[in-house]
């Protein structure tokens, strides 16, 4: 376990440390200078031999897969150490020299083989066919140290940028653009009644638990993490269940929006979510008893007596991961505020699924979307709540990934709300989405909606209405 830090500090440490904090031990560092190469080579390695991909950074750990001699195009997911320009500079030469043999995290092109390398076998693979190693100021924990004397001046170096690029925060990453970051984060997390949550492990969130074989069955069997490559919605829904466990009859209400800071060289997206659950459990067994005589009502306990609750997190990329959970915090939603909560247009603790607004609803097809890494093991029938909010993020957007940054949505305004109830109108087994997208870059429209029910056993209807602007 890491040392506590204050969440402020804890998000700075977060964009500069990548997803080796899951991979690792506590103590390693990941390499996120988003500057470097796009491909790299192997190199050094004779004909008729080849280079060993192991399980962690060492010799110690086992063999997994293996680079051909010259193999090209392979993609780097995170090295460790790393070793930020701030760092570096502070440094002794001895501590420099006491640094470990480098070690990096690499997929092959095709995406079907990875694992932990040795970095001096690795070139910069810039088709030029020179066994240069690359000239990025964080390419080696042995490198001399960096002219430029602050992040700011690194990253508007003539040998940086000449476009910007979407990354998840660098090495070079000017300090204004983390406490623009951090600023907003706190101000998303912190809000009235949410006590911080501990990203990196118990008393907060428990990795093992969400990494458990029945939630993710493959887990174990690659050197990458099984959810790498999930959406900010989903995986925000996947981990909160996970911590919360399953309650019978549930609604969520998800909010999604997405800011970004920028310079001329970087854009730095953060995704904040709202994941808020209610119990519907109360309200089903109050339906259910009105009907039956008293000497044969049910134990109140099978409808679920969890609290209704809220988790905010603040989410980022970071190599090796979509949408890393940098900040999160909880808060128990009192009753009062349940029963006075609107979910898209319908009480939150209705017994009725909202609908969304009247207009000409149009039948679709179903996006086509891959099958899921995870599972959801405390619902007895699938899709469960995660799966559904994410069938319905890909089909109003055709992927996991972030949209567009909107200029005219808001923490109070998110880009997008989403609605998804299990078990909760009528007595059959059923599953109930909606989805608001608002904020669009568009002229002619304002607002996407879509809305699902699923039926054990039945393929999901899609309707979609869109919304003309005004």
């Amino acid at each position: 376990m890491r040392n506590k830090t204050t969440p402020g500090r804890r998000l700075g440490r977060r964009l500069l440390a990548g997803a080796a904090v899951m991979l690792l031990s506590a103590g390693a560092w990941a390499d996120l200078d988003g500057h470097g190469p796009d491909a790299w080579r192997v190199s050094g390695v004779a004909a008729g031999d080849v280079l060993n991909a192991r399980m962690g950074p060492g010799t110690d750990y086992a063999v997994i897969a293996s680079f051909a001699p010259g193999e090209r195009g392979l993609r780097q997911v995170t090295c460790v150490p790393l070793v930020p320009q701030a760092t570096w500079m502070q440094m002794t030469q001895d501590q420099r020299s006491a640094l470990p043999q480098r070690w990096c995290l690499m997929r092959s092109q095709d995406l079907s083989r990875a694992g932990w390398v040795a970095q001096r076998y690795l070139r910069e693979d810039g088709g030029a066919g020179t066994d240069a190693p690359s000239p990025s100021p964080a390419a080696s924990a042995h490198a001399p140290a960096p002219a430029a004397a602050s992040p700011t001046a690194a990253a508007d170096s003539s040998d940086g940028c000449t476009a910007p690029t979407i990354t998840g925060g660098t090495a070079r990453t000017p300090a204004s653009l983390l406490e623009q970051i951090q600023h907003d984060t706190d101000r998303f997390t912190g809000a009235t009644g949410y006590q911080p949550l501990d990203v990196d492990g118990p008393p907060g969130i428990d990795w093992d638990r969400v990494y458990s074989p029945a939630r993710f069955p493959t887990a174990g069997q690659s050197a990458l993490l099984p959810d790498a490559d999930m959406g900010a919605v989903a995986r925000a829904m996947l981990v909160f269940d996970a911590m919360e466990g399953a309650i019978p009859h549930a609604r969520y209400h998800v909010t999604y929006h997405l800011r970004y800071v920028a310079d001329d060289c970087e854009i730095i997206p953060t995704a904040y979510v709202q994941v808020t659950r209610y119990n519907l459990g109360e309200a089903r067994y109050q339906d259910v008893i009105q009907y039956v005589d008293k000497a044969f009502w049910p134990p109140r306990d099978i409808f679920g007596t969890a609290p209704h609750v809220s988790w905010r997190l603040a989410m980022g990329m970071v190599q090796g991961k979509y949408a890393d959970i940098r900040q999160a915090s909880r808060r128990v939603v009192a009753d009062d505020a349940a029963a006075a909560a609107d979910c898209l247009g319908q009480p939150c603790l209705a017994l009725e699924n909202a609908t969304g607004p009247n207009g000409n609803w149009q039948t679709v097809q179903p996006a086509a979307l891959p099958a899921a890494v995870y599972r959801e093991p405390d619902h007895d029938w699938a899709p469960g709540p995660v799966r559904v909010a994410e069938m319905l993020y890909a089909q109003a957007v055709g992927s996991p990934e972030n949209i567009e940054a909107s200029e005219t949505t808001s923490f109070e305004r998110p880009d997008m709300t989403l609605v998804v109830s299990r078990d909760v109108q009528g007595q059959d087994s059923n599953m109930h989405g909606l989805l608001q997208w608002q904020g669009l870059m568009d002229d002619a429209v304002s607002e996407t909606w879509l809305r699902t029910t699923i039926l054990p056993g039945d393929r999901p209807q899609w309707q979609e209405l869109s919304l003309p602007a005004r």
